[in-house]
C-alpha cells in the first residue's frame, strides 16, 4: 500500500528519500531499543516479534531497494565503490563486535544482531549496494551459487538454530 506513495518521493528526490528513511530508522532504533534491555521490554515494539510486522521497521531497506537503480549510476566511480566496500567491511566489524559485546553481557543473540540495529543497518545497506553493483554484469551464476540459491529457504529456516548452537558452544 505504501509503495506508490514512497515511489513518488523516491522519483522526486531519491537521495533525500534514502537519507530521511535512514535517519527515521536510526531514530526508531534509538527510541525503542537503545535502552537498557529491561526497559526496552516494557515498551511497545521492543521485541522482534512486536517490531517485524510493522512497515516502519523495514522502511529503510524498502526504500534502499527502490533507490538501487540510482545508486548503480553513482557506483561507476572507483571512489564511491571503494567507499561503499569500506562501509560494508566497517559495518560488518561493528556488527560483529557490538553483537559479541551484547551477547557477552547477557543479551539474547536475536536482539544483539537484529536488523534494526544501527551497525547492522550500515553493514547490510552498504553490502546490498556493493554486491548488487558487483553482480550486475553476471549473466550466468556459478553452480555453487545456484545450488545455495535453490536451497536458500531451508538455509534461512535453519540459520537461527545453527547460530544458537554456535553461541551455546562458544
Amino acid at each position: 500500500l505504501l509503495f506508490p506513495f514512497l515511489m513518488f518521493f523516491v522519483k522526486k528526490n531519491w537521495k533525500l528519500s534514502l537519507l530521511s528513511t535512514g535517519i527515521f530508522q536510526v531514530a526508531l532504533y534509538a527510541f525503542y531499543t537503545a535502552r537498557p534491555q529491561t526497559f526496552s521490554q516494557t515498551i511497545p515494539f521492543a521485541t522482534d516479534q512486536q517490531q517485524y510486522p510493522w512497515f516502519f521497521t523495514w522502511i529503510f531497506y524498502f526504500v534502499l531497494g527502490m533507490c538501487l537503480p540510482f545508486l548503480y549510476k553513482k557506483m561507476g566511480s572507483t571512489l564511491v565503490s571503494f567507499g561503499t566496500l569500506v562501509l560494508a567491511v566497517g559495518g560488518l566489524y561493528w556488527t560483529v563486535t557490538a553483537g559479541l559485546y551484547g551477547i557477552e553481557h547477557g543479551f539474547d543473540p536475536i536482539i544483539a544482531l537484529r536488523f534494526t540495529r544501527i551497525p547492522v543497518l550500515l553493514y547490510t545497506g552498504a553490502t546490498i549496494v556493493w554486491l548488487t553493483w558487483i553482480v550486475r554484469e553476471v549473466r550466468e551464476l556459478p553452480r555453487v551459487v545456484k545450488a545455495v540459491g535453490d536451497r536458500s529457504y531451508w538455509i534461512y529456516l535453519a540459520h537461527t538454530m545453527a547460530l544458537r548452537v554456535f553461541f551455546l558452544i562458544f
